[in-house]
């Protein structure tokens, strides 16, 4: 009876859909944002975050790492609000390798040592990201440096100093600008696969329906490596001419992200910045309405499990469900016949009336039966 109730549990379990994609939000309480703004991530029922913990303020003396209220206190909160925090490092520090992006053993090792020294200072941190948008010039390589050697190299220092712990933290590699397949490649021909958790993308993208083939074309570079590991969107969403523009894009976004099996994804940005004025879920004034958006994904959509594609033959038909729960679609003119009973949202969870055919704008339909299009 025991190994036949273990055969049963073992079906059930190899039965089981994976946990739906994770979405978190993006900080910036290195730069000073106000503690209080935590209360916001509870708000927005946003699980993590993504943020830093700037090397050069935590160590100023070589392998003396000082980790205070002002460099760091931010992570304790967020550990004791129970949330999961994804560190950044940009791998610099004014005491190796001139502040450049560490290219010597020494400076390599020297990173890996202060990332090993953050993850055991604080419990809730979930995954490394090394390097920011690091196929820019924003990262400070050395001059005449062999970018993927190098950096595949200082991934190498970080994961032996992770692999001396018991507690496993994902460590995500190449974060790039964009989905950026060819550049991915030469990371890949350089062996970063072989080291990483996951590899780390900024899909900011005006068009979503081109976003599925570049994150296909992603899988596809990696498995022409042999391996295929998680992808995670540690920054998406887009510069908005409007507050307006934001809900409609980011719908469509988190939903093919969702469906492409992205295991995490951070919503950019927490709150409006200067230069960034409608990218944030709040404003000093308040709630924008991404906001309503990121609350409707993170509490009803993703729960009923990943999103995947439902074929149709009318190709301008995107439609999508979430699990067994809600669907999520938009077009450009296609009709749709909905069963009875159905109801339908806008991007924001705002209830309307059951379109007729599908457009540009997407929505949200509950249904107990199926949709059909064409």
């Amino acid at each position: 009876m025991i190994a036949a109730a273990a055969l049963v549990a073992a079906l059930f379990a190899a039965d089981a859909a994976p946990p739906a994609m994770g979405l978190g939000v993006n900080t910036h309480f290195d730069q000073n944002w106000p503690r209080t703004a935590l209360a916001k991530v509870a708000q927005a029922s946003a699980p993590s975050i993504r943020d830093t913990v700037t090397w050069g303020k935590a160590e100023v003396q070589p392998g003396v790492y000082r980790f205070t209220d002002a460099n760091s206190g931010y992570v304790d909160s967020a550990c004791r609000q129970g949330l999961q925090v994804l560190i950044m490092i940009a791998p610099r520090n004014d005491l190796y390798d001139a502040g450049m992006a560490v290219y010597s053993p020494a400076g390599q090792r020297a990173l890996g040592r202060y990332i090993g020294a953050l993850v055991d200072r604080f419990p809730c941190v979930m995954a490394i990201e090394v390097g920011n948008e690091i196929n820019t010039a924003s990262t400070k390589w050395p001059p005449s440096a062999e970018k993927p050697a190098m950096y595949v190299s200082m991934l190498r220092a970080v994961r032996a100093e992770l692999n001396t712990r018991s507690r496993r933290v994902a460590l995500l590699g190449g974060s790039s600008i964009g989905v950026s397949v060819p550049f991915h490649k030469r990371l890949f021909a350089a062996g970063e696969l072989a080291v990483i958790d996951g590899v780390a993308i900024h899909p900011y993208i005006d068009n979503p329906d081109l976003l599925p083939g570049q994150l296909a074309r992603l899988q596809q570079a990696m498995l022409a490596f042999g391996v295929s590991k998680p992808i995670w969107a540690t920054e998406f969403g887009n510069f908005y001419k409007t507050p307006d523009a934001a809900p409609p894009h980011a719908l469509k976004v988190i939903t093919v992200m969702s469906a492409a099996g992205v295991d995490h994804a951070f919503w950019y940005a927490l709150l409006d910045e200067p230069w960034f004025p409608n990218m944030g879920l709040f404003s000093t004034a308040g709630p924008k309405p991404a906001l309503a958006t990121f609350q409707l994904a993170v509490r009803t959509l993703l729960p009923a499990g990943n999103a995947r594609a439902l074929p149709f033959a009318d190709r301008t038909a995107h439609v999508y469900r979430y699990g067994r729960g809600s669907y999520v679609m938009w077009g450009n003119g296609t009709p749709i016949h909905y069963p009875a009973g159905a109801r339908a949202f806008d991007a924001t969870g705002r209830p309307i009336a059951l379109p007729p055919v599908l457009t540009a704008q997407p929505i949200v339909v509950t249904a107990a039966g199926d949709v059909t299009v064409g």
